[in-house]
């Protein structure tokens, strides 16, 4: 997984998630489901607006919905929302009172960075339909665009590695297990991210 920045408003991350041989995609990591969607609807709303479709029938529902599990609930009130506090401030800031709210931002991210930090993500790219054992046949093997989520949970405040779960439904998988580690730090990256 490599995160590039923060998402536009401020409110997500957007990155990249790599299995190598099974899926390559972009992927999007918030503090809530709820968030999540969000960001998600003014993605693809801002794509939408970028492309000119000639199939008038697709909608929102073209997409695989994702089912909310009991976990996903119960773990969803467990981690709570920050997000919630800073949407009842002003929508008109002057500057000071915008660098007050960066400041406030940072010492929340440091504060929670304490308790294991979570995040839900969707992922939207190329899986490929079953694995090969050697390059060549991998890249000879057809690809399907699809989108999927899972949440990460990171150990400690130094985020050095990951536990977490992620579901694809042409893999078959649901909630499968998924661990990392971080092998370097870098600084916010302007690569560009295409949600499609």
């Amino acid at each position: 997984m490599d995160i590039y920045r923060l998402s536009q408003d401020g409110r997500g991350l957007l990155g990249q998630l790599s299995l190598p041989g099974v899926l390559e995609a972009r992927v999007i990591l918030t503090g809530s489901r709820k968030v999540l969607i969000d960001l998600i609807s003014q993605l693809e709303g801002s794509d939408a607006g970028e492309e000119v479709s000639e199939n008038t029938d697709v909608d929102a529902d073209s997409v695989p919905k994702h089912v909310v599990s009991a976990d996903e609930t119960k773990l969803d009130e467990r981690l709570g929302s920050s997000e919630d506090q800073t949407n009842k401030e002003e929508p008109e800031e002057s500057e000071e009172e915008s660098d007050v709210e960066e400041q406030q931002r940072i010492k929340n991210f440091e504060k929670n960075s304490f308790r294991s930090p979570k995040f839900w993500f969707q992922w939207n790219g190329d899986v490929v339909s079953s694995t090969a054992p050697s390059i060549e046949q991998e890249k000879a093997l057809p690809t399907s665009r699809e989108t999927g989520r899972g949440y990460i949970v990171f150990s400690g405040n130094d985020c050095r590695s990951f536990k977490g779960t992620i579901s694809c439904d042409s893999l078959g998988w649901k909630d499968v297990s998924l661990s990392g580690w971080k092998e370097v730090s870098m600084s916010e990256r302007d690569v560009a991210f295409v949600w499609k």
